[in-house]
């Protein structure tokens, strides 16, 4: 790959991770008002347990279909995570470095990874939301471990199902006070979702300075 080509890919790669952090960021400030009223078009937007699990209660009393509710989060979590393994696949153990932001921890992070890589292959992709891990660092490092793209995507995909089933399931159990519950904390959200907004995009702001800063170097192929 000629330098001009790397650097290119380079600003793509880490284009795309502050994209994708950035908009778990803001979408996060739709969680108060929606919670109660919109939890699959939660779902799809922000992809949270919370918003899951609240459709989940939702589903219970007839608000929302089951199948809707257990595939909205797959359109968000799966681009997000395949930036994950792609940056892992290009810049190699060190985008650990930036992707967990402790360099100091990074090496034992890594370590850890790379033996449940060893240990459960595939499978440590599908229990990844499970793991005490950063889940952004185990993908990354199925991606510099070499994991094929397609595997990758078959085995995340059933992990985010595997989990939303969960959430389902323990927001189904509430019923009708679960919903109660949602609905009471959206009705208090505005002055939350205004206060969020201001930290988020700071958080964004600050973030996107600390990549195009320091950057990450990428490892040799």
């Amino acid at each position: 790959m000629s330098v001009g080509r790397s650097r290119a890919a380079d600003r793509v790669c880490g284009t795309a991770i502050v994209v994708c952090q950035g908009w778990s960021a803001l979408s996060s400030v739709l969680i108060p008002a929606w919670l109660g009223t919109r939890p699959v078009l939660l779902e799809l937007l922000n992809g949270s347990a919370l918003s899951v699990a609240a459709a989940g209660a939702f589903v219970r009393v007839g608000h929302a279909v089951l199948t809707a509710a257990l595939l909205a989060p797959l359109p968000l979590w799966l681009p997000v995570d395949v930036v994950s393994w792609w940056t892992g696949r290009h810049f190699g153990p060190g985008a650990a470095d930036w992707l967990i932001r402790h360099r100091p921890a990074s090496k034992r992070a890594v370590e850890r990874c790379e033996r449940l890589i060893d240990r459960y292959g595939i499978f440590s992709v599908m229990l990844a939301p499970w793991l005490p891990l950063p889940t952004a660092l185990l993908y990354a490092a199925n991606g510099w471990r070499r994991l094929p793209l397609a595997v990758f995507i078959l085995a995340d995909a059933a992990g985010t199902l595997l989990r939303a089933a969960v959430m389902l399931l323990i927001g189904y159990t509430s019923g009708t006070t679960g919903v109660r519950v949602i609905r009471e904390v959206s009705d208090y959200s505005a002055w939350l979702t205004g206060a969020v907004i201001v930290c988020l995009l700071g958080i964004v702001y600050l973030q996107a300075r600390r990549f195009n800063g320091g950057g990450t170097q990428r490892q040799p192929r």
